[in-house]
């Protein structure tokens, strides 16, 4: 594993001093020992990693609108709950 590693230029620094960490998805994950950047290797082209990032960002920002849109139900929900208990 360290011979592969070895090679590896961290995209942040430039640094070949990398650790294993895992596998993911069929690519390494591995840390930087210099910097601390976190990164897949090997790396697909640019365009599939941007991809995967977008997609990553798009289902965040999903979950988040989820979430708003369940907290603003159950504030409403509240309200007309506490409403009528006083009645």
């Amino acid at each position: 594993m360290s011979q592969v590693l070895e090679w590896s230029r961290c995209n942040l620094c430039g640094e070949t001093n990398a650790q294993f960490l895992f596998k993911k998805e069929g690519a390494n994950i591995i840390k930087c020992k210099s910097c601390g950047l976190v990164y897949r290797h090997p790396q697909g082209n640019p365009q599939e990693e941007l991809e995967i990032h977008r997609t990553a960002l798009l289902i965040k920002e999903n979950n988040h609108k989820f979430i708003e849109r369940k907290t603003a139900l159950f504030k409403y929900l509240l309200n007309e709950v506490n409403q009528r208990a006083k009645k």
